[in-house]
């Protein structure tokens, strides 16, 4: 098989598909090729306005670097010539790692690029962004109808993809793999080809910067609405939606359980009425049900920037909806709570000058005395203790003024004497439990203290008795020496007694 890609390429190319039989002779030629294939790469990449790192990465895609998985080309610093992307094109058609390609260039022949990426088998993800020309429906189709393993496609600031272009890149992404598609600031303004394809994978969809308008909110709206929708991030800024457009996602959302962050910043500013609408998505405050009920899955809603905020603070003015957008942003840091309705129903109606606010963005009448309207009368301890706890003793003097004369109608007596009793009860059973547990420890001690005390009353019996033995002993020795002391004193008596009668004797 000859491939053509280029001048140089051309005997490359035939080595690599017609090897030679003998071992010895496709060694020998196999080593030609790979001094040929390097050859090739320096004259072509060296010539190249490109940096040392970027000669570096290509040469690592050439011979498959198992730890290269990512190409980044960059117009503003990389400059490769038409025969370079075509030799790039069949590095990257024999490359098993590269899993990742990002490129930012203006000088880029999309249709040569997607002519030989269709080859690649291991591309998960590619970007091309600042106007790649070229890029049209036809020529980025047959890469994507053979690119199973793709799930990441974007393609930013490109006005050659409109919606024509649109058309027939969702067709042949239908029924496939693909999880992210971002089509940001790009010349697209009907994107109802999402109607009648089917992404079943699709997580995170962007059409930030194309002028969709209310037929393509209406569309985006079905997609949010449809069983089974995998969608968690929608980014919608600057897309031509007005107020009704955005209560209308709202409203879409109202029993969505899947999208966790929607962008909707557009360049006039924002509204109060389209913060309103997300507000009583997150937090409807119309009854402490409903509260409980609102939408718990939205954690990131943007609806305006902080630039713009800043901008309307310097010019001594309040930004139309700030107080709903630190509203909006409370329900969203609910939403991360591991109970987000009970989190909402706490910050919302035990406190009067937050339910106040929302009554007021909402519509609704606020009366200081409904915030005991919906609950049961046996909890009305605990949501005073949970008032005073979590909101201040002032929150709680001012649940209760208005309340106070008609409290006791709510409060059921016998329910909380019945409580009391179980509450002594159980306090009661604990006790007798402790003191059962030091008994025993004590007890416990006790006879380990006995069996002591005896081992020493032994001890010093024993020890008593072996001590008065010996006194014993010694008293008998000490008796036994004074009557030989007795008997050697009585004998020397009686040899002088003898001795002077002799004498006496010799003289008469």
């Amino acid at each position: 098989m000859r491939v053509k890609i280029g001048d140089w390429a051309d005997i490359y190319i035939l080595h690599i598909y017609k090897p030679r039989r003998l071992s010895g002779r496709v060694i020998t030629m196999s080593i030609n090729n790979q001094r040929e294939e390097d050859d090739q790469f320096r004259r072509v990449f060296g010539d190249c306005d490109i940096t040392e790192e970027c000669v570096d990465t290509l040469n690592r895609i050439k011979n498959n670097h198992p730890n290269t998985a990512t190409l980044y080309i960059n117009s503003n610093e990389e400059i490769i010539t038409e025969l370079g992307w075509r030799l790039l094109g069949g590095y990257i058609a024999k490359n098993t790692h590269l899993t990742e390609i990002n490129i930012e260039s203006t000088n880029v022949n999309a249709s040569t690029l997607f002519e030989l990426l269709v080859r690649s088998s291991s591309i998960r993800s590619l970007r091309l962004g600042r106007s790649v020309f070229g890029v049209t429906g036809e020529s980025i189709c047959p890469f994507l109808e053979n690119s199973p393993q793709l799930i990441s496609l974007s393609i930013i600031n490109n006005n050659d993809v409109n919606s024509e272009c649109f058309q027939i890149l969702i067709s042949a992404l239908h029924n496939r793999g693909i999880k992210k598609l971002i089509l940001s600031d790009c010349n697209i303004t009907n994107i109802s080809a999402l109607e009648t394809n089917n992404l079943p994978n699709l997580n995170t969809l962007s059409l930030a910067g194309c002028n969709i308008g209310r037929e393509g909110c209406i569309v985006i709206s079905n997609q949010l609405q449809k069983e089974g929708s995998k969608l968690r991030g929608v980014y919608l800024n600057n897309t031509g939606m007005g107020d009704e457009e955005v209560e209308l996602l709202a409203t879409s959302l109202k029993h969505n359980n899947k999208l966790e962050l929607i962008t909707l910043v557009h360049g006039e500013g924002i509204t109060e009425r389209r913060c309103v609408a997300f507000l009583k998505l997150l937090n409807d405050v119309s009854s402490i049900e409903n509260t409980y009920r609102s939408n718990h899955t939205l954690k990131t809603c943007i609806v305006s920037t902080l630039q713009y905020n800043t901008e309307m603070r310097r010019e001594g003015r309040l930004a139309p909806g700030r107080g709903a957008l630190i509203l909006i942003d409370e329900a969203c840091k609910d939403n991360r709570a591991i109970d987000a309705g009970k989190a909402k129903v706490i910050r919302s109606h035990l406190n009067s000058q937050t339910l106040k606010k929302l009554c007021e963005l909402q519509g609704i009448e606020y009366t200081p005395g409904s915030i005991f309207a919906d609950i049961e009368p046996v909890l009305l301890p605990d949501i005073l203790a949970l008032i005073r706890s979590r909101h201040g003793q002032s929150e709680l003097y001012t649940a209760l003024i208005h309340t106070a004369p008609n409290l006791l109608s709510y409060i059921d007596r016998k329910a909380l004497i019945d409580r009391a009793m179980t509450k002594n009860t159980a306090q009661a059973t604990a006790l007798s439990q402790q003191c059962a547990q030091k008994v025993a420890e004590y007890e416990q001690k006790i006879a380990e203290y006995e069996q002591k005390i005896a081992a020493l009353k032994t001890n010093l019996l024993s020890e008593t008795s072996r001590l008065t033995a010996e006194n014993n002993d010694m008293k008998n020795r000490r008796t036994l020496i004074d009557v030989e002391d007795s008997r050697q004193s009585t004998t020397g008596d009686e040899g002088c007694g003898g001795d002077s009668r002799g004498k006496k004797r010799g003289r008469s």
